[in-house]
């Protein structure tokens, strides 16, 4: 496990983790605390400690609410400030430009990942069809 400092979810990591996972979908704190843990890949899972307090005291000031399920939501005012406060991945391109810079950037990382042999074994039929269905865009273009 990776030492986390003192104090990590004071610094507003963890309420920005929070904010986030709850921006995606509803969830309970043992949800939430699940789902960082799998960002994180399981080397660091946040403690119920850190993460029902921090949950109070976001719903105190109208960031989270709780649902009758127990399960917290995202406000309005939560997703001002995680847009303004927080860096928030894209889920999708925003553009067809900016999907195929992204399509470039996964072709170099499978070029290198190639070059080691036998690393891209059995995925000749996948990698095909998506080559086959890209022409067809391409043509169609």
């Amino acid at each position: 496990m990776i030492p986390m400092p003192r104090g990590y979810h004071r610094h507003g990591a963890l309420r920005g983790l929070v904010l986030w996972v709850l921006s995606q979908s509803p969830a309970n704190g043992a949800e939430i605390i699940s789902t960082i843990e799998k960002m994180w890949w399981g080397l660091w899972r946040p403690s119920p400690g850190a993460v029902y307090p921090l949950l109070s005291s976001m719903v105190s000031e109208g960031v989270i609410s709780r649902r009758p399920d127990g399960k917290y939501e995202i406000t309005e005012l939560g997703m001002r400030e995680l847009e303004d406060n927080y860096w928030v991945p894209q889920r999708r391109p925003l553009s067809v430009d900016s999907a195929l810079e992204e399509l470039d950037g996964y072709v170099r990382y499978l070029e290198e990942v190639g070059s080691t042999p036998g690393a891209l074994s059995g995925q000749r039929a996948k990698m095909l069809g998506i080559a086959e269905r890209l022409r067809r865009l391409a043509e169609g273009a």
